[in-house]
């Protein structure tokens, strides 16, 4: 009972020990994916973008620093 008890707790541990970076990596490369995503389509549709800020009426504001 003891050996199965082992195999079925110890040995998961012991090999997660040696995966500790794949969770962080997996996520700095989904959220690296989900830019390159958003950025891409923005690119390749420069122009209604444009118009959207046109249309938002963002206006360039100069600070009056003295």
């Amino acid at each position: 009972m003891r050996v199965l008890a082992d195999w079925l707790i110890g040995w998961p541990e012991r090999v997660s020990r040696y995966f500790t970076w794949l969770a962080p990596l997996f996520a700095r490369i989904t959220v690296g994916w989900v830019f390159l995503l958003s950025g891409w389509g923005k690119l390749n549709n420069l122009p209604q973008v444009t118009e959207n800020f046109v249309g938002w009426e963002f206006r360039f504001r100069i600070s009056s620093r003295r």
